[in-house]
């Protein structure tokens, strides 16, 4: 089958990329895996209009209000292989091949969890990574920050907007002794030595446990764990990545354009801060980008 753009990934970036090229009445095919990254969360906050929804009704309704297009097409499932060129890329998913004139990688990135007891099955509940997006539902619990780069001094001293009993755990991190004192300075505690295991109930954060006995009660964890590209098609397909704050991302141009002319990203495989809005914007953009380029 023939198409006009291709886009794989269908969480808020990939939904964002349809909409400006169906209501300009291209063909287009939504190739969606299912297993978003921000699956792990319950709500998603900051998003305007939006505010408080779940991501996965978010995207529903984005698929029913695309559905309304008859140029929309949606596809449930695993894209496994891409190649080709400007004007004539192709895509398999299993047996079957897709063919188009752009693609739009919306693939995202996976957060590679820390080998920390108790952390991957609180990941995106009692532990999450940004205040904006968490910190007004979890504000004047006791809170901690799991050192991972420099970044994490700079998110300690913002939380302090959100909570009073915010602390700062190095992990064994080497963090610069004036550092330390300039948080001291502003009532911040530091300790230091590495998180072994966290403890809550279910998917809740009541009690880090730390190397050498010592226990610290916490009810919220900020971390930032580094990331990885959830999947090698843009590789296969030969597009350059560059270094994000966290892990690779794709290098695109100012109109999401990646290396390889026709192929685009958006959201958090190509973008160094992340968050819904940011998403549907680079989405959108990404959109228009290929329509305007399909015109030529």
């Amino acid at each position: 089958m023939n198409f006009d753009a291709l886009i794989i990934g269908g969480s808020f970036a990939g939904l964002a990329a349809a909409m400006p090229l169906v209501r300009a009445r291209r063909k287009v095919l939504l190739i969606d895996g299912g297993t978003p990254r921000n699956r792990f969360s319950d709500a998603s906050h900051g998003f305007f209009g939006l505010d408080g929804r779940s991501p996965a009704e978010i995207s529903k309704l984005g698929l029913e209000q695309l559905g309304r297009y008859s140029t929309f097409k949606h596809l449930p499932a695993q894209a496994d292989s891409v190649k080709g060129d400007l004007d004539a890329f192709v895509v398999s998913v299993g047996a079957d091949i897709y063919r188009a004139r752009r693609v739009v990688f919306a693939t995202g990135v996976t957060d590679v969890m820390p080998d920390i007891e108790g952390f991957a099955e609180r990941w995106g509940r009692s532990i999450v990574h940004c205040p904006y997006c968490h910190g007004y539902e979890t504000a004047d619990r006791p809170t901690a920050v799991l050192y991972a780069t420099p970044g994490s001094l700079h998110q300690v001293r913002m939380l302090q907007d959100w909570t009073g009993d915010v602390t700062l755990l190095t992990n064994g991190h080497a963090v610069p002794p004036e550092e330390i004192q300039a948080l001291h300075a502003v009532g911040i505690e530091t300790v230091e030595g590495r998180v072994l295991r966290l403890e809550g109930d279910g998917r809740e954060l009541e009690t880090i446990h730390l190397e050498g006995g010592r226990n610290l009660t916490a009810r919220v964890l900020y971390a930032a764990p580094f990331q990885k590209p959830t999947s090698d098609l843009p590789e296969q397909l030969g597009c350059a990545y560059t270094d994000g704050l966290l892990g690779p991302i794709l290098q695109v141009d100012g109109g999401q354009m990646t290396t390889v002319p026709g192929a685009y990203a958006a959201g958090d495989a190509a973008r160094a801060m992340q968050n819904a809005t940011f998403a549907v914007n680079d989405g959108s953009w990404a959109g228009i980008n290929v329509h305007r380029s399909l015109m030529l």
